[in-house]
């Protein structure tokens, strides 16, 4: 789940980024809430402590 609040005051970047939501799997069930039924999370490569590092 990813609370995406973006203003009205920047339309065309909200635009933008809610097809990109809708084009990665995301739906709307509510204004400013996204939700995905698969992971999204990062994965752990073997022997790393942290995902990004």
């Amino acid at each position: 789940m990813i609370n995406v609040p973006v203003p009205e005051s920047h339309r065309s970047s909200r635009k933008k980024l809610y097809a990109a939501l809708r084009w990665a799997g995301f739906g709307n069930p509510t204004p400013g809430v996204w939700v995905t039924p698969t992971s999204i999370a990062p994965r752990r490569r073997p022997g790393r402590s942290s995902p990004w590092g």
